[in-house]
C-alpha cells in the first residue's frame, strides 16, 4: 500500500489477494458452507413459493403484462 499525500492508495492486486483470502476464510468452515447452501435453497424457495402463490409477487405485474389466467382455482 502506497500513501500519497495522506492518501491510501491500495494495489488493485493488493485487494484482490485479501478479498480471496477473507472468501477462503469464511467457506473453510463446514457450517458456514452448510448454513450458505441453506440460506440459498430457503431464498429460492421462498421466491419460488411466491410467485406461484401470486401472495406478495405477481409476476404479470412485474412484468407489466396483461394476467395469463393460469390460476387452477
Amino acid at each position: 500500500m502506497k500513501i500519497e499525500n495522506d492518501k491510501q492508495v491500495l494495489d488493485s492486486n493488493q485487494v484482490k489477494g485479501q478479498l480471496e483470502e477473507g472468501i477462503k476464510r469464511v467457506t473453510e468452515s463446514k457450517s458456514n458452507r452448510l448454513f450458505f447452501i441453506l440460506g440459498g435453497f430457503f431464498l429460492v424457495n421462498a421466491f419460488i413459493a411466491e410467485f406461484i402463490g401470486v401472495k406478495i409477487f405477481s409476476l404479470e405485474g412485474t412484468l407489466g403484462t396483461s394476467p395469463w389466467g393460469l390460476d387452477p382455482m
